[in-house]
């Protein structure tokens, strides 16, 4: 029995090491199935590692563009509120816009008549306008009409000065016999001055030109006056010509000469206050601060050095605190009138440099000194060419003839 039970029990154990050993043995295939797989699974891992570090890379990257666009968003909708914000406060003026936008029809149409009143009345300018143009076709022959008439004018003037010449000549030559059979020191000094202010004015119609001319001229003068001058004195003042300028633009203007010739010419064309006196006479009854202007046009080149000194003191005396002074004379730098044209008239002296004239009137205390050079030869006396030598050659030949010295007291 114990042999049985001994053999019972060594039968089991031997099932149960055999049930065993294949259930190790089919752990053991399982087990080394599934190093296997794991091997299997790490390569896998091992495989997808750098894709799966991509991945976290390129969600790293949309989180940032996530952040950033949410940042946008949030901008955008504060934006979108300061829009709202901006939109609700101009409702108001929107809609008065719309109101007002109701009012254009109307104003269009008002428009519209305003177009059509306005071409009705451009019609009318352009037919006046052609109307305008007939009178001035019409009025610019009547124009040449009168400068006909004005040169023969002219013509007939300067006859008839010829005829009042040549019968002034016969009463001076039948003054000269008279004085011939009876000299006397005083009717020689009457006869001489006399006849010598009929040639000087014959001089003047000559070489200078006649008194339309010399206006013209003297227009441009009025540049340099200043500040509306009241009382003025043209000293030398010949036939009146700036003295009639003046006057005729409200100023109480004087002149003074000792030429009776050439002042009736003046006072037959109407000029007032012509005084046949000696200046230097003339300027010592002036009191002192009584002129806002004085001018010596082609005087200063006839009085000697010691004289003009004293002349242009009496001037500074008799002017008024800021009085302008014009002086004219012949421009020596000019060499044709250096060299002749200055000597045409016997009475000239000597050409006086423009600069020494400026010493002459600063050191004399006038103020504001400044030469302009004036009345140039015509342009068709040039010599061609912009080189130098021509340039130079018109520059002394043919440049300013006169200039005119402006200062101040």
């Amino acid at each position: 029995m114990n042999f049985l039970r001994r053999l019972k029990i060594f039968t089991k154990n031997i099932i149960y090491i055999i049930s065993t050993t294949e259930k190790v043995h089919t752990h053991a295939q399982e087990i080394k199935r599934f190093k296997q797989l794991y091997e299997n699974h790490d390569k896998y891992i091992n495989s997808h590692t750098s894709e799966l570090q991509a991945i976290r890379e390129s969600f790293q990257a949309y989180t940032k563009r996530l952040e950033e666009h949410n940042k946008h968003i949030n901008n955008n909708t504060k934006r979108l509120e300061e829009h709202n914000k901006y939109i609700n406060s101009h409702t108001n003026e929107l809609e008065a816009l719309r109101e007002t936008m109701k009012e254009y029809p109307n104003k269009f149409t008002q428009i519209g008549l305003a177009h059509s009143e306005l071409k009705n009345r451009y019609e009318q300018l352009e037919k006046q306008h052609l109307k305008d143009q007939n009178n001035l076709n019409s009025l610019k022959k009547e124009l040449e009409n009168y400068r006909e008439i004005h040169s023969e004018t002219e013509r007939a003037m300067y006859h008839f000065v010829q005829k009042q010449l040549l019968s002034q000549s016969l009463i001076y030559h039948n003054k000269l016999e008279s004085f011939m059979e009876k000299p006397t020191q005083e009717q020689a000094n009457d006869f001489t001055k006399e006849y010598l202010d009929t040639y000087y004015l014959a001089f003047e119609d000559k070489f200078r030109g006649s008194r339309e001319s010399i206006l013209r001229r003297y227009e441009e003068y009025y540049n340099f006056v200043q500040n509306s001058p009241k009382v003025s004195l043209d000293i030398g003042c010949g036939r009146g010509e700036w003295v009639e300028l003046l006057q005729d633009r409200g100023i109480d203007a004087q002149g003074v000469d000792l030429n009776s010739a050439m002042l009736q010419v003046g006072k037959d064309a109407g000029v007032q206050n012509l005084n046949e006196e000696d200046a230097f006479t003339f300027l010592e009854n002036i009191p002192p601060n009584t002129y806002d202007l004085i001018t010596a046009f082609h005087i200063i080149e006839h009085i000697p050095f010691e004289k003009l000194l004293v002349l242009l003191s009496q001037i500074k005396r008799v002017a008024k605190d800021g009085a302008v002074i014009l002086l004219e004379t012949p421009n020596p730098a000019n060499l044709q009138v250096a060299a002749t044209h200055f000597y045409n008239d016997p009475t000239h002296l000597n050409p006086l440099p423009s600069r020494v004239m400026e010493f002459m009137l600063e050191y004399l205390g006038f103020t504001e000194v400044k030469t302009h050079h004036i009345n140039p030869y015509a342009k068709e006396h040039h010599l061609d060419g912009d080189n130098k030598e021509s340039q130079t050659l018109n520059k002394y030949l043919y440049g300013a003839q006169d200039y005119l010295l402006v200062a101040k007291v």
